[in-house]
């Protein structure tokens, strides 16, 4: 028989090891989970805003009126109509007392009043012609957090990313209203 003595770890080098590692995971998991959630909000906002503004395009090509000649409230030339008719929405909703919200299949949300109507380049601030994305599911999931940077600011950073996103409406397309979505919009 091979005689000699056995190396191995004792049990408190292991349990410190394990606490070390611990100690490191606990430590980046948050910074990890922020970004992760960053990029999934990012990644939402771009595709409402695509699904916006396919919505604008081919209700301008089948109708021949975009959100620059939609009227207001619900007839067949809002605003409400226009996403409802060329969007795929689950539902939608009027309890909100100033608001339309547009629950699309992935959960989450496009809202924005109801007296938006005439939303042109010169006219879009006189006539309501603004909404919020909300990349979580809406006002049921509880209040979210606007995206907002500073205005000199050349890039959003994870923490400043929340889950709903200032659009304007102007005619035949929807654009970030405010420097976060702009950036996130426009830059890679």
């Amino acid at each position: 028989m091979f005689k000699g003595s056995k190396s191995a770890f004792t049990l408190a080098e292991v349990l410190i090891t394990l606490g070390i590692i611990g100690v490191v995971a606990a430590m980046t998991m948050p910074t990890l989970l922020n970004a992760t959630q960053a990029a999934r909000s990012k990644t939402g906002f771009k595709k409402v805003m695509n699904v916006l503004n396919q919505a604008l395009v081919v209700n301008y090509a089948l109708e021949d009126f975009d959100a620059g000649s939609a009227a207001s409230q619900t007839g067949e030339t809002s605003l409400y109509a226009i996403f409802k008719n060329r969007t795929n929405v689950m539902k939608t909703s009027t309890e909100e007392t100033n608001n339309y919200t547009l629950y699309f299949n992935d959960g989450m949300t496009f809202s924005f009043p109801k007296g938006a109507h005439d939303c042109t380049e010169t006219s879009y601030k006189t006539n309501s012609c603004f909404g919020v994305i909300d990349t979580i599911g809406g006002p049921s999931k509880g209040p979210g957090k606007l995206t907002s940077v500073t205005t000199n600011a050349s890039r959003v950073k994870s923490e400043e990313i929340g889950d709903r996103w200032a659009v304007r409406i102007v005619g035949d397309k929807v654009e970030p209203a405010n420097k976060a979505a702009e950036l996130t919009m426009y830059n890679k």
